[in-house]
Order: C-alpha cells, then structure tokens, then sequence
C-alpha cells in the first residue's frame, strides 16, 4: 500500500508538473515588461514609436492584464467543449506561442501595433492558463496531495519571472523573445503525455477515458473514484450545464458564501500592488533611488520569490493553509506601509542614510507574498468553492481578479506620478489591512478538511458566532 501511494504521487506529480509548466509562459510574460521595455527604450527606432504614443509604456506592460479578461471569459466554454487537457494544448499554448513569434518579428517590423498586439495574445493565454491549470492540478491530485501539488504553478511561475529577469540583464529584449520561444515545442510535448482531468472526461460522458486516466494516475481506488464522480453530478446529463444553471445554484449559501471569499481573496491578491513592482520593478527601484543596480535588485527579489515558494512547497504537507494565508497577508500590509513611510522620508530630503531600505522592505514584501498569497491562493480558491460551481465559477472570479490587475498595473505610474510613492503605497496597504481581515473572518481552516466539511463551514457561518469561536 506505501508503494501504491508513492506511485500515485509520482504519477500525480508528473501531471500537475507537465500541466503547471504552461505557466512558466504566466511568469515570462509577465517578468518580460520590466527589462524588455527598458530595453526597446534603448533602441531609437523603438523610442519614436514609444513618444508617439500617449501612455504606450503603460499599454506595453498592462494589456496582458486586460487581454486576460477575456482569457478568463472564454474558458468555461473551452473546458466544457474541449476539456482541460486540450484546452491548454490547441488554445492556451499556441497564444504564448504566437505572442514570443509576434515580439520576436518585431525585430524585422518595429511597429508599436505589432508589440501590443502580441501582448495581448500573451494576455488572453495567461488568463486561460491560470483559469485552467490550478483547477486541473486539484482534479487529478488526491486530496492528501492536493496542498503539496496545488503550489507546483506558482513555483514555475516564479522560476520564470527569475529567469525573465535574469536574461533580460544580459541579453536584448529580442533574445529574451527568443528564449522563450524555443522553449514551446518541449511544453507541447509534456501536455501530450499527461492525461485528461477524470471528473471532466466523466462530465463530458467520457467515462472509460476517465477510467484510463484514473489507472494512468495509479489511482487504487479507480472503480470507487469513477462511481464518486458519477454520483456528485459529473456524468454525462449534467455536461450541458452552463453559466446560467450555475448561477441559479448560488442561491446555496454553501455555494454563494464562499464565491464571495474567494473573490476576495482574489481582489487581496491584486490590490497589494504586486503587479506594477512586477511589471515595473527596475523602474520602481529608480524611482525609489535605491543604492544598488535597480536591474540587480529585480533579480534578487525575484530570486528570493522562487526560494521562498520552494520552502512553501517543502513544508506544505505541515502547515496549515489558512495560517499561512494571515501570515502572508499582515506581513504584507507592515512592508506596504514600511514603503509609504519610506517615500515620506525621500521626499522631506531625509532618505539619503536608508537608501539601501527599498531593496530591503522589497526582498521582505515577497517573502510574505509567497508565504500565502502568491502561493495558496489558487489553492484555497479551488478546495473552498465546492465541486459543483468550481469549473464555471472560478474563471469568473479570475476574471473580477484580473480586470483589477489590469486597473492596477495600468495606472500604477500615472498615481505614482500624481499621488506620490507616500499615497499610492498607503492606498495599497489599507486595503491589504482590509483583506487580511476578510480573511481572519470569512476563510476557513481547509488543511485535512474534506469538500463536504468546508461546505458545512459556509453553510452554517454567522458572523459573531464566527468570531466567539476565534476569541
């Protein structure tokens, strides 16, 4: 029996491992902007382009934020036509493709049109990945794997923004193109050899396809498994079910309730200001006037992100979820109004002695990211929303997630420029205070919890009894 449980989390490892390097496009994307565009900049046939255009520094970084919306939108439907699988495979991967192959001509056509249109198509596959891969990895993962498995996309995600960061110092911003362009061929090949997710294959009335995907898995309880999926309204006269009938189900508390959280959580995730000191970290560090190479300090941060996500992947079978969430959160908000106080004291003259202090607080700010945010969100998004809602329902609550992120990141320099780094900085830690306590409040303990116990949470929550029973 110990031999049959290593087995199956190898093999379960293996999928969620092959499937999560899809996001290693999510963290390259993402991490391109901040030395890519500093790169063009160098070029002058790129800096007309930029001049000529209000805002295109802006567009540059910020429209994979806002093409993923309509990532999101559209992956209900692919996952209900095509499954997982070949969601990520005919969809998903060939935007990253086309996104590298599109900056990649831009060599050859500079044209700023050319530029964005390309990281539009990068948005629309991050927001199909990040809709589709979390979730995948939860179906195919037994649950006593589930916390240890579900950290594998943020853990590639982060190893990407290193290596964006990391090779944008020493090449062009065409060369980084490049890279990444060359590694598409080996994600195709690793999506090829996983199998579909069961309770989708099962969903879609594919039931010996769910059968062979659950041995594949080395699943020991393939026959009880099936009948599970079968009997929770996966089989085959459910697949018709769309948007409209899962709506109507979230008259449940069991099911509005922790919509409602995990939107929250998701909205924590973007108003904490992450994604402009992702996108924009060589400029923040200029404009923070820190005492080290603002590129160098994008590599360490981004270095120590990848280190503390594989400690939370190493100690996720021992910790609680939920601690590790709060921890996160209230670390995060001390850093946040660390910075605000820190730009107070540039902008009184008074900075010159703690110049070193903006990579500091920065290392730290991700440190506590990681610890929670970064790496358990998806996580928890998945285990709290019950299974019922979850393929419909999570893409839409991305979705509110991402158009935020793109409100974010978009006008992130244009505040900085008239609040001030004091205001914008103060701005993003209150409404981290804010969220930590939504989630003091309204996330429950999830680790060794079943789907039906976290249901029970949500269907019986009240408030004050909620918060007697913390007191």
């Amino acid at each position: 029996m110990k031999l049959s449980c290593s087995s199956s989390l190898l093999k379960e490892g293996a999928a969620a491992f092959a499937s999560s390097a899809l996001l290693l496009n999510n963290g390259a994307s993402i991490g391109w902007s901040s030395p890519g565009v500093p790169s063009l900049m160098l070029e002058e046939t790129w800096k007309t382009e930029f001049d000529s255009v209000a805002f295109s520094e802006s567009w540059a970084g910020a429209i994979p934020c806002l093409s993923a919306c309509l990532g999101n939108l559209i992956t209900p439907f692919l996952v209900q036509r095509l499954g997982p699988k070949m969601s990520m495979l005919a969809v998903a991967l060939p935007l990253f493709a086309f996104h590298w192959a599109g900056l990649a001509l831009c060599r050859l056509l500079p044209s700023l049109v050319l530029l964005l249109l390309s990281r539009a198509l990068a948005g629309v596959g991050i927001g199909a990945a990040i809709s589709i891969v979390p979730n995948y990895v939860i179906d195919i993962a037994s649950v006593q794997n589930q916390g240890l498995l579900g950290l594998l996309p943020q853990l590639l995600l982060s190893l990407a923004l290193l290596i964006s960061y990391v090779l944008g110092a020493i090449v062009d911003w065409w060369w980084l193109s490049v890279a990444w362009l060359l590694v598409q061929p080996l994600l195709f090949i690793l999506l090829l050899l996983i199998p579909d997710s069961p309770a989708s294959l099962v969903q879609r009335g594919k039931v010996e396809q769910a059968r062979a995907a659950l041995v594949w898995l080395k699943r020991s309880n393939v026959e009880e498994r099936l009948l599970e999926l079968q009997m929770s309204g996966s089989g085959p006269s459910e697949k018709a079910a769309g948007v409209c009938e899962t709506i109507s189900k979230l008259s449940s508390p069991a099911n509005h309730r922790p919509l409602l959280a995990s939107v929250a959580l998701l909205i924590a995730l973007q108003l904490t200001g992450v994604s402009p000191l992702v996108f924009f970290s060589v400029k923040f560090f200029r404009l923070a006037g820190a005492s080290t190479s603002p590129s160098l300090c994008s590599i360490i941060v981004a270095a120590i992100t990848l280190v503390t996500v594989v400690l939370v992947v190493l100690l996720a079978k021992n910790i609680s979820r939920r601690l590790m969430m709060l921890i996160s959160q209230a670390g995060v908000t001390t850093c946040l109004f660390v910075i605000s106080g820190y730009f107070l004291a540039e902008s009184s003259g008074n900075a010159e002695m703690i110049r070193w202090l903006p990579l500091l607080i920065l290392v730290l700010y991700f440190i506590f990211f990681n610890l929670g945010l970064s790496s358990y969100v998806w996580v928890i998004t998945a285990e709290i929303l019950p299974s019922e809602i979850r393929n419909q329902i999570i893409p839409l609550a991305i979705f509110v997630s991402t158009l935020i992120w793109f409100l974010v990141t978009f006008f992130f320099q244009a505040m900085f420029t008239a609040m001030g780094g004091i205001f914008i900085f103060l701005f993003y830690a209150l409404a981290s205070l804010f969220f930590t306590v939504t989630t003091f409040l309204f996330i429950p303990e999830m680790t060794g919890k079943s789907e039906e116990e976290i249901a029970e949470f949500y269907r019986n929550f009240k408030l004050c009894k909620r918060q007697s029973s913390k007191a």
